[in-house]
């Protein structure tokens, strides 16, 4: 089999097991959302107590913190690097 068909080859591969990392995340992220709402939760920022808000939980509805704890983190994730 010549280079350029085993290359492509390989990368489907990696693009299917980083398609099933991302499921596999997502189904957790579900998961975890739902105990939120089981236990009163869900809505709620874990870092500051505060309601996340409707808009950011419409747009993504397993958000675990409001967006200025969000922000926060994204920052201090750049600073790192």
């Amino acid at each position: 089999m010549c280079t350029l068909v085993r290359s492509y080859f390989r990368g489907g591969t990696s693009l299917l097991a980083r398609q099933a990392d991302r499921e596999s995340r997502r189904m957790k992220n579900i998961d975890a959302a739902l105990t939120r709402i089981e236990n009163g939760k869900y809505g709620f920022c874990e870092e500051t107590g505060e309601p996340i808000g409707i808009p950011r939980l419409l747009f993504r509805p397993t958000a675990r913190l409001c967006i200025e704890a969000k922000e926060r983190q994204e920052n201090h994730y750049r600073k790192a690097r």
